[in-house]
């Protein structure tokens, strides 16, 4: 009955609610369990000549490739892995990013995809204030790329579930949501687009 719709409508907003804070909490408890943010190794703090001139993706993308280099080389070397070289290692890695993320933090003038991979660096050394002052940045950005921003948001949702601002985890994950939803709606419009044509071009008549 038409009486009852407001009240549909409150229980469909209070359950999108909930579900979001069970998504937060579960993310939050999933990256939780990893080891904490680590600084810099004092024996790494000096860039070299060659890291220097690398890209923010670059160094990214070595930062974050680490571990599967790092096993590779003990598999090739018969090296015994262990949980204790396995945290080592985790921890190198975690050591690398802040390194990293230092070096590009450095310069001045970071285009929008700088921006981006300097809060990946964070993100991958634990340090959760500079992975959100990143991406909190990098989405005040215009014509951002649709995955890279959906990643922000995430990655910043779980940061605010994590230090237990979850009104505002919840807002980012609505956000997050809304624009998702966008992107799906999208694509059945592009997909929609492609059948009416291909339709057309099937059926026209051939002279």
């Amino acid at each position: 009955m038409p009486a009852e719709r407001p009240h549909r409508i409150l229980l469909s907003s209070d359950l999108m609610r909930f579900i979001c804070l069970i998504i937060l909490l579960a993310l939050s408890l999933a990256v939780s369990a990893q080891s904490g943010r680590v600084g810099p190794a004092n024996s790494v703090q000096t860039p070299q000549a060659s890291e220097s001139g690398k890209s923010a993706k670059e160094l990214f993308d070595e930062a974050n490739s680490y571990n599967k280099t790092k096993f590779a080389e003990f598999e090739q070397k018969k090296v015994p892995v262990s949980d204790g070289l396995i945290q080592q290692t985790q921890r190198e890695r975690k050591q690398l990013a802040a390194k990293y993320a230092a070096m590009v933090g450095s310069r001045t003038d970071l285009s929008s995809e700088e921006t981006y991979y300097l809060g990946m660096l964070h993100w991958v050394a634990d340090n959760l204030d500079g992975t959100r002052e990143a991406f909190t940045k990098y989405l005040t950005g215009s014509d951002l790329p649709a995955e890279k921003a959906q990643d922000a948001r995430a990655i910043v949702a779980v940061i605010y579930a994590r230090q237990k601002q979850f009104e505002t985890a919840e807002k980012t994950l609505s956000e997050y949501l809304r624009n998702f939803r966008s992107g799906l709606r999208s694509e059945h419009r592009s997909k929609k687009k492609l059948r009416a044509g291909f339709s057309a071009e099937v059926t026209r008549p051939k002279r």
